[in-house]
């Protein structure tokens, strides 16, 4: 080695004498130079057998479904961009319970000090997973206080060194440090910031510049956005916290559109609570400013989910819900003023995704036990006449995943309110949705209340969360058909309903 670098440094000067006192041309010295280095990297290197290796994270599972058990209901999990760890939210488990109003004091001194093992009664959190040569394991669990209730949605900020937590019963979203979580060394919660009293949060997703974050706040009817570079500069300050977008009843679903300008959000009623005189409650559509009031036709076709559908022996209608269009550079500027456009998403829309291509936004409507589709660019233009397709998949369908690059769609069938059916996913071939001609695959088994999906980064593996019976269940996408049950009752595509495009 010792003389392959004399050899090199000879080589480097390009001025330097040899016998007879003649100077060597600078064009053997670049062949020299190109050759010298060349063989320098190859030893370096170690040989072309020494090419780095796949990830041994992202290694399939012995089985193509695994079930792991975790301490709590899981809400939602992803993995890390390479694939080594997996994040979920916990709820309590089952009988454990909130106990009381949380406030962000209470917040603050819970992440200043380190909780004692009596204090994990009834509380929620983030499990930690290790994934590893087919294999996941449990890691270790970042603990919540009981006061604060469950963790629910989550989210990946500052280029995947923040993890982000919406708490409920807290009112806030919390920072952690997704390092300190991985090695369990230092106290990896960071911060807090409130998106309002019993705000109810949800969901959460960062923009991808990472500059700002929006979560749903089901129970105040709007989406909170937080400037997350005033974040990082002032310690997760209050005022980071820049407004919201108000929307229809209860928000959950948000996604963005493939050349993030817009942000889409479900609204499970696209209405506000009335009183009448006799003092009773009722749903009546939202009073806005787009088409759909001006010609007075949003839809007022659904029933509640829960409570009966009639009263004093009348039927109850409540309007269908929305899927809403924001404007992102007007959401950074004016987030009360940035929806441009609203459109009919079936009964109780709860779930958002988008194509890989940009072209088509799919929805779960949860009491409509469908899966719709729109067409994207008719939600901003057209939104009266964005519907495209649509297919019923299985009960109470929430979660929902877009797989093998858009061909097909995991939809997770909760059953959440009881009835036949639910404990499973539905795979729809999503070739033909906008032509009625959509094909249901057939169905994946699973645990009690299936309700989020993702996949892994490298589009492989599926993770689904089992609320109900306490685990998370990874499905291997390459073994799919060895996994699929028929639909039982109905042929691929009976269910299919075609939608025509005007």
């Amino acid at each position: 080695m010792s003389g392959r670098m004399d050899s090199l440094r000879g080589a480097l000067v390009p001025m330097e004498k040899r016998s007879a006192r003649k100077w060597v041309p600078l064009s053997v010295i670049r062949v020299r130079w190109a050759a010298f280095a060349g063989m320098a990297i190859w030893v370096l290197a170690g040989a072309p057998s020494a090419i780095a290796k796949p990830s041994p994270c992202n290694e399939p599972a012995a089985k193509p479904i695994v079930k792991i058990d975790v301490p709590g209901r899981p809400f939602e999990a992803l993995a890390s961009a390479d694939g080594c760890w997996i994040f979920a939210s916990l709820a309590p488990e089952a009988n454990r319970g909130p106990q009381a109003r949380f406030s962000g004091a209470d917040l603050r001194k819970w992440n200043r000090e380190p909780p004692r093992p009596r204090d994990f009664r009834g509380a929620g959190g983030i499990a930690v997973l290790r994934r590893v040569d087919g294999k996941v394991k449990l890691k270790r669990v970042v603990r919540f206080s009981p006061r604060a209730g469950g963790v629910f949605g989550i989210a990946f900020a500052n280029d995947g060194k923040w993890l982000v937590a919406t708490v409920p019963g807290a009112g806030a979203v919390v920072f952690l440090d997704v390092h300190r979580m991985e090695t369990g060394k230092g106290n990896p919660f960071l911060g807090s910031i409130r998106d309002g009293e019993r705000a109810g949060s949800i969901y959460a997703v960062a923009s991808a510049d990472g500059r700002f974050l929006f979560v749903s706040d089901e129970r105040l009817h709007q989406v909170s956005a937080i400037d997350l570079d005033k974040a990082r500069r002032t310690n997760f300050a209050q005022s980071s916290r820049i407004g919201s977008i108000p929307v229809g009843l209860a928000p959950v679903g948000l996604a963005f559109s493939s050349d993030n300008r817009y942000l889409f959000i479900t609204s499970e009623v696209w209405g506000r609570i009335a009183q009448l005189p006799s003092g009773a409650r009722i749903v009546v559509p939202m009073q806005g400013s787009g088409s759909e009031t001006r010609a007075n036709r949003w839809p007022m076709t659904c029933h509640p989910e829960v409570g009966g559908k009639t009263q004093n022996g009348k039927p109850i209608w409540w309007p269908e819900g929305a899927i809403s269009v924001v404007d992102l550079a007007r959401a950074e500027e004016h987030p009360a003023r940035a929806v441009v456009g609203n459109a009919p998403a079936g009964c109780i829309p709860v779930r958002v995704v988008v194509a890989p291509d940009g072209k088509t936004v799919y929805v779960t409507a949860r009491e409509s036990n469908a899966l719709l589709a729109f067409d994207a660019e008719k939600l901003v233009t057209d939104p009266e006449h964005a519907l495209v397709g649509r297919v019923v998949v299985g009960r109470s369908p929430v979660g929902l995943a877009v797989v093998d690059r858009g061909r097909k769609a995991g939809v997770a069938n909760s059953s959440r309110f009881g009835g036949s059916g639910g404990r499973d996913l539905t795979v729809v071939s999503m070739s033909g949705i906008r032509e009625g001609q959509a094909k249901l695959e057939g169905t994946i088994p699973a645990g009690a209340f299936p309700r989020e999906l993702h996949m892994t980064p490298d589009g492989r593996t599926l993770i689904l969360t089992n609320f109900g019976s306490e685990q998370l269940e990874l499905i291997d996408l390459d073994r799919l058909r060895r996994v699929l049950e028929p639909v039982k009752g109905s042929p691929a595509g009976r269910n299919a309903a075609k939608v025509p495009v005007s």
